[in-house]
């Protein structure tokens, strides 16, 4: 062994060998002073400290928490392991009513706690688990219950007015049977951006030009409202308004005034009637 190692290795067995010579050691010896100096042997206090504070973690399960008290107590060299791992699962365990449950218990042992902690961790589960389903189940009743609600006021209003079923029924059968009458509706109408019908505004081409008159943007001259309005009608004939609701109609009358003529102190007079 000696005659096969690289000079560093040789000089590292020297030192640990001091003050014997190395040649003065069987295989085994030299074999068990590098693997002390290589992997020393952990602190037993340290890991039974490490041990003792071990406690489950909130997303740690009882199974998981078992087998960690495990593998903490591989150094700890206990005399009696099982119950060493008996009392630090049942003071480490999270849920409390399992704790009590498990403390009262005086023949416990750890397979038996074990056992008790990880029925009572399922049953909870599937109580959460139904609570939930049946939280869902009751939250659809109401909005089943709500929407049959609605529909039976949708069924009462319609109840009490079936004339106006009546009507839109048959207006939407002469719709179907005549549906040029809507295109030709829609082609009667005038864009009120350039005064054109055969299309809609919001596709005219000139809804973002600039008004001669009012210097409004959105429409042309010969379409403007503000430009029908100042238009002055002719005496005894009707004048239109145009607005965006309504339309009125002013007529003004033609008052004419009668003269009559007299004499007074023989000197002609004339006085409005």
């Amino acid at each position: 062994m000696l005659t096969k190692v690289d000079v560093e290795t040789f000089k590292l067995l020297r030192n640990l060998c001091a003050p014997d010579k190395p040649g003065m050691k069987s295989y085994e010896q030299l074999q068990k002073i590098m693997d002390d100096y290589l992997c020393p042997a952990p602190s037993e206090v340290m890991k039974r400290c490490t041990f003792n504070q071990a406690k489950q973690e909130v997303s740690e399960s009882v199974a998981e928490y078992a087998i960690k008290l495990k593998k903490l107590s591989l150094n700890c060299n206990f005399i009696n392991l099982k119950m060493a791992l008996k009392d630090q699962f049942v003071s480490g365990i999270r849920d409390e009513v399992t704790r009590v449950v498990l403390f009262k218990n005086k023949e416990l042992t750890f397979e038996a706690a074990l056992e008790e902690a990880m029925a009572r961790g399922n049953a909870t589960k599937n109580a959460a688990g139904s609570l939930r389903i049946l939280a869902h189940k009751n939250s659809k009743g109401e909005m089943y219950t709500l929407r049959n609600k609605k529909f039976d006021r949708l069924w009462q209003h319609n109840r009490l007015r079936p004339h106006q079923k009546t009507i839109c029924n048959f207006t939407a059968k002469r719709e179907m049977h005549n549906p040029s009458r809507s295109y030709n509706n829609e082609r009667e109408k005038k864009c009120y951006c350039c005064g054109k019908p055969n299309h809609r505004a919001n596709r005219c081409r000139y809804r973002y030009k600039t008004c001669n008159v009012c210097q409004r943007r959105g429409h042309l001259e010969a379409a403007c409202r503000s430009k029908q309005s100042m238009t002055s009608s002719r005496p005894g004939k009707p004048r239109d308004r145009q607005y965006d609701i309504f339309r009125t109609t002013t007529w003004e009358k033609q008052i004419r005034t009668q003269r009559l003529t007299h004499k007074t102190n023989f000197i002609p007079c004339k006085r409005a009637m």
